[in-house]
């Protein structure tokens, strides 16, 4: 071989070892995470959707999804601190968790939700005549405290009725987790989520009685996939990966109900062998699908006036204060690149 041959083949080898490495960096995946708002359950199953479909590595990005819920500890896995401590890049909370937080100064931004109509609920027995929320007056009612989710809805719906707490008679100390407090006679009424304790209380009497909050205008994001400013500036590439990948994985939900809750449970849902369990998710998922994908919409995409609505309940409760820009708290741009030319 002739030294001119040998140069060739030098550079030739050179060049193939620099496309090879060019490629490997191109395949490698960003790894990245998200912090669920609580135990896995089949609210995240289009999380876990991507994930069993490829959604995310076809995005380039490996997803670590954390269960939420409370540590060791005993102590409350907060998705904003987990954010905001760089512990993950992304969460799950609702929309008033974002507002609050941005009040705070804590610089969030929502960037698709879960449940555009919110899951949350009052259920009761059949023979209670609890029909609408002027009948309330008097009533026992399961409420949660001020300033949850469910406490905040609440209280929204009896004021847009001109109905006040002192008209009920609340109790706040009852087992939220399980639909017994109603069955026991606890309680003639209870909150809770349409895709959960109301399935498990249908379970037990298909005639429960069920009154959706978001029928009476009472509607705001209980579930939405957050990130930072900051990371929305730096790395809008893996923001953009994130949002497909959950729209993806939203859209399959919808598209195979029983397949996503198959998958759910038996990879991520405790106990998902039992067989109670097991009906609740299945059930759950099937009653989640209107609130995933609702009329005029699509998987994923959230409305300026239900943001705009959920800003003004918080303030007419003196939750936060009156000069929050509610256009900061959330954006569009990556749902809209997600179904661009769909």
């Amino acid at each position: 071989m002739t030294r001119k041959s040998i140069l060739w083949v030098a550079l030739l080898a050179l060049l193939l070892l620099v496309v090879s490495g060019a490629a490997s960096a191109q395949t490698e995946a960003r790894a990245t995470s998200v912090q669920l708002s609580w135990f896995p359950n089949i609210e995240y199953a289009g999380l876990y959707e991507a994930e069993r479909n490829g959604f995310f590595t076809a995005q380039g990005l490996t997803v670590e999804l954390k269960p939420g819920g409370f540590d060791d500890a005993g102590v409350y896995i907060n998705p904003v601190d987990q954010v905001m401590n760089g512990n993950a890049d992304f969460g799950i909370t609702g929309a008033h968790v974002i507002l609050s937080s941005r009040a705070e100064g804590k610089p969030l931004v929502a960037i698709a939700a879960i449940y555009q109509r919110t899951p949350v609920v009052l259920f009761s027995l059949p023979g209670s005549n609890i029909n609408r929320p002027e009948d309330l007056v008097g009533k026992r009612v399961g409420t949660q405290p001020d300033g949850s989710a469910i406490g905040i809805m609440f209280r929204a719906l009896l004021a847009s009725k001109n109905l006040t707490m002192d008209q009920i008679v609340a109790n706040t100390s009852i087992d939220f987790n399980s639909p017994d407090p109603l069955f026991s006679g606890e309680v003639d009424v209870m909150q809770g989520f349409l895709t959960n304790q109301a399935v498990q209380a249908r379970l037990r009497d298909p005639e429960v009685k069920i009154m959706l909050m978001s029928d009476y205008g009472i509607d705001f994001y209980s579930n939405v996939l957050f990130t930072t400013e900051q990371m929305i500036q730096e790395q809008p590439a893996v923001v953009q990966g994130m949002v497909q990948a959950m729209v993806d994985g939203l859209n399959s939900t919808v598209a195979d109900p029983d397949a996503a809750a198959a998958y759910a449970l038996e990879n991520h849902i405790a106990n998902g062998a039992d067989e109670q369990v097991r009906q609740v998710q299945i059930d759950g998922i099937l009653t989640s699908i209107p609130l995933i994908n609702p009329p005029n919409s699509r998987p994923g995409m959230m409305s300026a006036d239900i943001w705009a609505h959920a800003l003004d309940v918080l303030v007419n409760q003196n939750l936060i204060g009156d000069n929050q820009d509610v256009n900061s708290a959330f954006t569009l741009s990556f749902l809209n690149q997600a179904y661009a030319g769909s």
